[in-house]
C-alpha cells in the first residue's frame, strides 16, 4: 500500500513537471511567483506582504479577464446587450468580491499580527511583484488566449465565472496556511534563533505559503490551458 502511494505521488510529480515544460506560459507563471522568495530574503519582506502582493494579483486576474471577454464577445457573438451586460456586471461584480475580500484579509492580518497596515507603503514595496505578475498573466493571455484561439472556444457567459474559482482556490489555500503559520506562532510563542538573529517563522512560514500559492496556480492554470495533446497531473 505504501509502494502504491508513493508511486502515485512520484507518477503525479513526473506528469507535473512534464506539464510545466510542455507549455511555456506556466514557465513564466513560475518565475514570476517565485519573486515573492527574492523579495523576502532581499528586501525584507515578511507574511504581510505577500499576502497583499496575491490579493493585488486579483486585480490582475480581473483585468485581463475582461480583456477576454471582449474578445471573446468579438469572436462568438451573442445579442449584442447581452455581452456589454455581462462584461459590465462583472466588472461591478469581481470589483464588490476584490473589496471585500481585500477589506476581510487587512482585518485577518491585523487581528493575528497585531500591528497596523500601511496599505500605501505595502503597495509600493510589492509594485515590482506585482508588474511581473502583471507580464505573467498578459504572457498567457496572448500565448494561450489569442495565439493558440482559446477565445474561439468560450463565450462572455462561461469567462464570467472562470476567475472566482482559480481565485478561491488560490487564496484558500494560502489562508489556510497562513492560520497554520498563526496557530503555530500562538502555541510555541515564536523560536528565536540566536545564530540567524531573527524568528525561525519569519522564514518558514513565507516559504511555506509561497509553496503552496505556487502549487495551487499551476494547478489551476494547467487544468485551464491543457489541450488533449498535452500531459495533466490531475488524471
Amino acid at each position: 500500500m505504501q509502494r502504491f502511494i508513493k508511486g502515485i505521488i512520484i507518477e503525479r510529480f513526473i506528469n507535473l513537471i512534464s506539464s510545466v515544460f510542455n507549455l511555456p506560459s506556466t514557465i513564466v507563471l513560475l518565475l514570476s511567483n517565485l519573486f515573492p522568495v527574492f523579495g523576502m530574503l532581499l528586501l525584507g519582506w515578511d507574511i504581510t506582504n505577500i499576502l497583499i502582493l496575491y490579493w493585488m494579483e486579483n486585480l490582475i486576474i480581473g483585468f485581463y479577464n475582461v480583456i477576454r471577454m471582449i474578445v471573446a464577445s468579438k469572436a462568438n457573438p451573442q445579442p449584442y446587450m447581452k455581452d456589454i451586460s455581462s462584461i459590465i456586471f462583472f466588472i461591478i461584480h469581481y470589483g464588490i468580491f476584490t473589496f471585500g475580500h481585500g477589506r476581510a484579509l487587512i482585518v485577518i492580518i491585523a487581528f493575528t499580527i497585531n500591528h497596523e497596515i500601511d496599505l500605501g507603503y505595502l503597495f509600493l514595496q510589492n509594485l515590482l511583484g506585482f508588474f511581473l505578475l502583471f507580464i505573467s498573466h498578459g504572457f498567457s493571455l496572448i500565448y494561450n488566449y489569442l495565439y493558440k484561439q482559446e477565445y474561439l472556444q468560450t463565450t462572455t457567459d462561461q469567462l464570467f465565472f472562470k476567475p472566482y474559482g482559480r481565485v478561491a482556490i488560490m487564496h484558500l489555500s494560502t489562508t489556510l496556511s497562513f492560520f497554520l503559520f498563526v496557530a503555530v506562532l500562538f502555541i510555541f510563542n515564536t523560536i528565536y534563533d540566536q545564530n540567524l538573529g531573527f524568528s525561525s517563522f519569519s522564514i518558514i512560514a513565507p516559504l511555506t505559503l509561497i509553496i503552496i500559492k505556487i502549487l495551487a496556480d499551476l494547478k489551476a492554470h494547467i487544468s485551464m490551458h491543457k489541450s488533449k495533446s498535452e500531459i495533466s497531473f490531475s488524471k
